[in-house]
């Protein structure tokens, strides 16, 4: 059970990096999802606005956007399909489960990655109105 607890609290920290890693790529358009998304891109971005960031640190957090993108992308081409686990006897429902969890973790740990990243980009001054208009959200 503290597995899942730990990836139910991995999740949550990943959904506020998210937008992060989705910043400035074309959202898909489908029961509101990319709305969602654009709207909370487009409050990431008002965030990073305020945190006056150099030239330096944005070409850096670019950069790590668009290294954790390509391993995102990398793990979504990956992606087995259901199919893979039905046969004519049922449904491979641990097999499936497994490969969710295992996909669930690593693209949360990417997610937390992205955000460790841009933290360690960040001064100390920055980090803690980072942490302060995060929170506010």
């Amino acid at each position: 059970m503290s597995i899942l607890k730990s990836v139910v609290a991995i999740t949550i920290i990943g959904f506020m990096g998210s937008s992060l890693l989705y910043g400035e790529s074309p959202m898909e358009q489908g029961n509101g999802h990319g709305q969602k998304m654009k709207a909370r891109n487009q409050n990431m971005k008002k965030i990073f606005q305020q945190l006056n960031l150099t030239q330096a640190q944005k070409k850096e957090l670019r950069a790590s956007r668009q290294d954790i993108r390509k391993k995102i992308k990398n793990q979504k081409s990956n992606k087995p399909k259901i199919s893979d686990f039905i046969t004519e006897k049922g449904v491979d429902r641990d097999g499936m489960l497994k490969v969710a969890t295992k996909r669930t973790v690593t693209m949360t740990n990417l997610r937390a990655d992205m955000i460790e990243k841009t933290l360690k980009i960040l001064t100390p001054e920055q980090r803690k109105k980072f942490v302060s208009l995060l929170k506010a959200k």
